[in-house]
């Protein structure tokens, strides 16, 4: 399934200049959601606006390509109906300026020379922070490369990959915690891309209180980000993809 965000960076309300469009391609549900709200909330020096498509196989991948431009991609390598290098000199075929960013739980395939011969400019592991995600789309787009020479700083001392381990996932949490019915509605609309705003505006309470309500959340079904509180949402069954 594709499906675009397009977000208002906060860090860009001046000085934007342009749109970052982006090209998310990674085949499981729960983490690609997790990854793009974490890339259509953080901070882009310089861009106004950052548009993501995200693509869960080859062929949707090849169909968004066809029909949209795109600066950057973030590219897992294994995808159901096939990937890898070949996907990646397919992506080059249909669009030679897109630049490839390989975010992969799996090591590098080959030594970052033969990567880049290939037309993969630059890789971060799941496990990473979520800056640095950030920070290699950045790199690549202005004309750099991104091969670390020493492993990124991870997110805690887990195996889940990137999205999923930006929180523990809801049954590693015990039982299902029993939110209030205004507690439920903030975290729909924050599972919805809604901002504190547009939330506030929507319930008639101050953004105050929707960041109170936020904190409350976290605190009460221990996330650290807003992907926990997606994730926790999702897997309950309160929103649905």
């Amino acid at each position: 399934m594709m499906l675009s965000i397009h977000s208002s960076s906060a860090a860009s309300e001046t000085n934007g200049t342009s749109a970052l469009r982006l090209l998310l391609i990674e085949d499981h549900p729960l983490t690609r959601l997790g990854i793009q709200h974490m890339l259509a909330h953080a901070d882009w020096p310089l861009f106004q606006n950052i548009n993501i498509t995200a693509a869960g196989t080859a062929a949707e991948t090849l169909e968004s390509l066809q029909q949209n431009a795109f600066d950057v991609a973030v590219l897992d390598l294994h995808l159901p109906d096939g990937g890898g290098l070949e996907l990646v000199a397919r992506i080059q075929q249909v669009q030679p300026s897109l630049r490839v960013l390989l975010h992969s739980a799996a090591a590098l395939p080959l030594p970052p020379p033969e990567l880049m011969q290939q037309g993969i400019i630059g890789y971060v592991h799941k496990m990473a922070a979520p800056q640095y995600l950030v920070e290699a789309i950045l790199a690549i787009y202005y004309g750099g490369v991104y091969f670390p020479s020493e492993p990124l700083p991870m997110l805690g001392q887990t195996d889940m990959p990137l999205a999923e381990a930006a929180d523990a996932r809801p049954d590693d949490r015990g039982p299902v915690v029993k939110l209030s019915f205004r507690e439920e509605q903030v975290l729909k609309m924050l599972a919805a891309d809604r901002n504190k705003h547009e939330i506030a505006a929507e319930l008639a309470i101050s953004v105050r209180t929707v960041e109170t309500y936020r904190t409350r959340l976290m605190k009460k079904l221990n996330c650290r980000s807003l992907v926990g509180l997606i994730h926790y949402a999702l897997e309950q069954g309160i929103v649905k993809l």
